[in-house]
């Protein structure tokens, strides 16, 4: 059940992440889009802690531990390839 209810969270972290970046700043306002990613930061953090808890209660070396490792490493890597765009962006 937790590791259903983690993907489901992922999935509408992915759908929230496509939808702001898709927003342009002309119709909402860059402001506005600012505070989206970060209350979208917000709720990564909170379920990348969750996917952590999911883990640790998975059992041994069974398909639900190495489903939600697999999990916990694709929101790593979706987390750090924003992060990387928006570093990029800010900085070059």
């Amino acid at each position: 059940m937790l590791i259903a209810t983690y993907t489901l969270g992922l999935c509408l972290l992915l759908a929230g992440a496509i939808a702001i970046f898709r927003t342009y700043c002309e119709g909402f306002g860059c402001m506005g889009i600012g505070i989206m990613w970060l209350a979208w930061a917000g709720a990564y953090a909170a379920w990348l802690l969750f996917g952590c808890i999911v883990l640790a209660r998975a059992e041994g070396n069974s398909a639900r531990r190495t489903l939600s490792r697999r999990l916990l490493t694709g929101q790593g890597a979706v987390g750090l390839a924003l992060f990387a765009y928006w570093a990029i962006g800010r900085f070059s």
